[in-house]
């Protein structure tokens, strides 16, 4: 079928949700592919500045079979997979995404170079695409620590809970940016560190509405986790 050109002039407006409306379709085309290639395909992630442009693997309940294979179920280290304890729409308070820190810079490596100040401030922007919506987030903190479980939390008793320990996990980053407004959902990335025995590197994020301000959430909507470690 041959398109017809338009004959009038598209309004910014009008234009600009005709581009968006080809982005969702282009999005779910591209999904469409990658989900027949693996089903375990739940997002994208982007984060311009660095290498990392990759599809989101994730299986329920396991954080170890993506440590392993790549999207082809290939045994591999080349692969960036969600916590299975994290749930697969990004309704956990605490969404965990990691990736092999790799010799040949690939996968999570430029996660490490967010502890340095400099290229944490330039570099604030990280975008996970999904079939129905572009999550925009803002990086808040990245630190070297150990891999105690905790950093691994995906269940809290309530939002103070969940703020206290937001404030935990980044009161070591000298140079983190919480929101005066606080965060009420947070991305944590990891990878491995090298500064000590079973060190990791933790780049955490939040999301922000249209309006560039954190996102606010209906609590019926989140889900508080339960402890199935």
């Amino acid at each position: 079928m041959k398109l017809q050109p338009l004959k009038k002039k598209l309004q910014p407006s009008r234009l600009q949700k005709l581009m968006r409306l080809m982005k969702i379709i282009q999005g779910k085309l591209i999904f469409d592919s990658l989900k027949a290639t693996n089903p375990d395909v739940i997002a994208w992630v982007y984060i311009p500045g660095t290498v990392i442009d990759y599809p989101v693997l994730w299986k329920e309940y396991d954080i170890e079979y993506y440590l392993h294979h790549d999207i082809n179920h290939q045994e591999s280290y080349y692969s960036v997979y969600m916590d299975g304890y994290s749930n697969s729409d990004f309704s956990t308070l605490n969404n965990i995404i990691y990736g092999h820190h790799m010799k040949d810079g690939k996968m999570f490596t430029d996660i490490t170079k967010f502890k340095n100040e400099d290229f944490f401030k330039e570099h604030r922007m990280i975008y996970i695409y999904t079939p129905n919506k572009t999550y925009r987030l803002k990086t808040v903190a990245a630190l070297y620590t150990d891999s105690a479980p905790e950093r691994r939390q995906t269940y809290f008793d309530d939002m103070d809970y969940f703020h206290n320990y937001v404030d935990r996990m980044t009161e070591k980053c000298t140079f983190r940016e919480i929101p005066e407004a606080g965060v009420n959902k947070i991305w944590s990335f990891i990878t491995c560190s090298y500064e000590g025995d079973d060190t990791r590197t933790v780049l955490y994020a939040y999301e922000l509405d249209d309006n560039d301000q954190p996102a606010q959430y209906d609590l019926s909507t989140i889900d508080f986790g339960e402890d199935h470690r």
